[in-house]
């Protein structure tokens, strides 16, 4: 009786249609991938110094190192991914490669140029600073 309750239970479960509501973002996928990345690969270099007569303790030393590698690796491929699609989809945004000289880049200055005179108490000038542009 329970081993057919069960096969039921599972032949639903295999041939249900796929629900997109629990799929995770592929960038999501990719951090949390390299983060696996790197704490198997600093448990195994951790394990592997064991034969040096290190402590105990190396293989998880080395398993949380391999953490912060992969949260700094993963960033990095992300962000690097990300601003590359954004640099491929909106060319208007950034300055053209083939510059030698201090030519006009427009994306660095602003467009119209501010109202000195109009000065009100409350508000000093507008300043203009464009070093990083991120859209998650």
């Amino acid at each position: 009786m329970y081993k057919k309750l069960a096969l039921c239970c599972l032949l639903i479960l295999f041939t249900s249609p796929k629900v997109k509501a629990f799929e995770i973002d592929p960038r999501v996928k990719t951090f949390l991938v390299m983060n696996a990345y790197g704490v198997v690969g600093g448990l195994l270099l951790g394990s592997a110094t064991l034969a040096f007569g290190t402590s105990g303790r190396s293989p998880f030393i080395g398993a949380s190192l391999g953490l912060y590698a992969g949260l700094a690796f993963g960033g990095y491929v992300v962000v690097s991914h990300h601003m590359d699609e954004d640099r491929r989809l909106n060319p208007q945004n950034y300055e053209d490669e083939g510059l030698d000289d201090y030519g006009d880049m427009t994306n660095q200055i602003m467009e119209e140029a501010p109202n000195f005179r109009d000065k009100s108490p409350n508000r000093g000038p507008t300043i203009y600073l464009n070093l990083l542009k991120y859209n998650f």
